[in-house]
């Protein structure tokens, strides 16, 4: 090979490797639109950092950092690390958090509207009730005003599945219940327990294993995730399915308004596609990841699971019926009509029931 030759080898190889050093760190990542500052925003939430919407979560700021080019990263503060759980949406408001993984439990006389979305009696398609979800919280004049209230804006929408009871001690009938101290999330669900003889208490999710553990409690609804999670099933190995407990559904990320409002359109475009992708990403990892929950502690834990008897369904039933209207009553005489917010939830899941039966779940049209 001439000397010529072998010099201009090199020179292709040394540019080669040079510009792969370069661009290593941002191989996979995109350019970004040239509009976006470089920013750092805190990401907070009271959950703890593992379980499916943790996971799913993580996958949002983390394709916000890739879509923006690196531009946007996230200082991530998780299980009350930098706001307690009641503060949440509050901080956000008040720009102590950019970004805040909240319920709307914790703020429910700021937001009654938001929270009607989380009454039991809900929809039994969770990809049609996500998206319903995540329509209303963008687009119902009542719950957009009240989130303009408290200065946030929302992003994605959250399902955390049909609610169970787990217990200390089998539960197979409302008999089995009855005096139970049961941890529930709150709203019109600890209403409904109320109804039915058990006893709802409150205690925040790091709290219930020690709970369950020294007694304090006699049970919690939960959902697979967070038994699997936090192994609640080490010290309640019961479960009882009821049907149309409800779950949570009013639940989001909200972004500070003002903070919102000073993002490029190219910014805030790309959080809006990430965070309608977060739906569907996190409904399939929700139901891929519970079925593997359900079949690992009953076969790996010796968890024992029931479906509640016909007679104590229909009482379940009947207190799903009273909460709802109570609900109503209690927020009619404020002057809030929560019956409408209510009936327009309806409305829109059933749009997107119809879309599920013409299609079906969207990761498999292709």
């Amino acid at each position: 090979m001439k000397a010529a030759t072998v010099k201009r080898v090199f020179a292709v190889l040394f540019a080669t490797v040079f510009g792969l050093i370069l661009l290593g760190p941002t191989i996979g990542q995109a350019q970004g639109p040239a509009d976006i500052p470089e920013m750092k925003l805190k990401f907070a939430t009271f959950i703890a950092p593992a379980g499916t919407q943790a996971e799913t979560i993580k996958w949002m700021l983390q394709e916000i950092t890739r879509r923006t080019g690196g531009k946007v990263k996230f200082d991530e503060y998780w299980q009350e690390a930098l706001l307690k759980d009641a503060d949440l949406t509050a901080g956000c408001g008040a720009g102590t958090a950019d970004m805040v993984a909240v319920r709307s439990t914790t703020t429910v006389d700021k937001n009654p509207c938001w929270t009607t979305l989380d009454l039991p009696g809900q929809p039994e398609n969770l990809w049609a009730a996500i998206w319903a979800v995540y329509d209303m919280t963008h687009n119902d004049p009542d719950i957009v005003a009240e989130f303009n209230k408290m200065n946030v804006v929302p992003t994605y929408a959250h399902n955390s599945n049909h609610q169970f009871l787990e217990t200390k001690k089998p539960v197979r009938t409302l008999k089995d219940a009855k005096g139970m101290r049961v941890r529930t999330y709150g709203g019109a669900q600890a209403t409904v327990l109320k109804h039915v003889g058990i006893v709802p208490v409150f205690v925040s999710l790091a709290e219930i294993y020690e709970g369950l553990s020294k007694g304090v409690i006699d049970g919690a609804t939960s959902v697979y995730q967070f038994t699997g999670s936090f192994k609640y099933y080490e010290v309640a190995p019961y479960i009882t399915r009821v049907k149309r407990l409800g779950g949570s559904l009013a639940a989001t990320a909200f972004i500070n308004k003002d903070r919102w409002n000073k993002f490029p359109p190219s910014l805030q475009k790309i959080i809006n596609d990430v965070s309608a992708e977060y739906n569907d990403v996190y409904i399939k990892k929700l139901m891929e990841g519970d079925m593997a929950v359900e079949k690992r502690i009953t076969t790996q834990n010796n968890v024992k699971i029931f479906d509640l008897d016909a007679a104590s369904q229909a009482a379940f039933d009947e207190g799903i019926k009273k909460a709802q209207e109570e609900w109503f009553a209690k927020y009619d005489a404020r002057g809030v009509n929560t019956r409408k917010v209510y009936e327009r939830f309806q409305a829109t899941v059933k749009k997107y029931e119809k879309a599920y039966e013409t299609k079906g779940y969207p990761w498999k049209w292709k």
